[in-house]
């Protein structure tokens, strides 16, 4: 209950009530996270970090790795080490990702997939 406190306002609801909402929300956000094999070169990436923990990162490869899975190799666009480019699994790059964004006017947004279930 300590985070409707950082809203600074109040909200009449019930525990009960708020356990729902956060259930769905976080089915949303899964449903709207990209999966796993979505990676694609040329596209933005973000952690959706809060502030200095901000970072994107720009697919500018995807290869076979030496153990046979796939190996994403990234440029830092935003955020600390901006500029560096590096390798990881698909898998690590995926629990790193959040959502894919886009730059407009200086400003990274996500990018909303819409889902034919919606």
């Amino acid at each position: 209950m300590n985070m409707l406190k950082e809203i600074g306002s109040y909200i009449d609801i019930d525990e009960d009530d708020l356990a729902k909402i956060y259930t769905l929300a976080f089915k949303h956000a899964q449903r709207m996270a990209v999966q796993p094999g979505q990676v694609s070169v040329g596209h933005y990436y973000s952690n959706g970090g809060d502030g200095a923990q901000f970072s994107v990162r720009e697919v500018i490869g995807l290869s076979n790795g030496p153990s046979g899975g796939m190996l994403v190799t990234y440029k830092i666009v935003s955020g600390d080490g901006q500029g560096a480019t590096a390798s990881n699994t698909l898998t690590n790059f995926n629990n790193w990702q959040r959502h894919e964004v886009i730059l407009d006017k200086g400003i990274w947004h996500s990018i909303v997939r819409r889902h034919p279930a919606e």
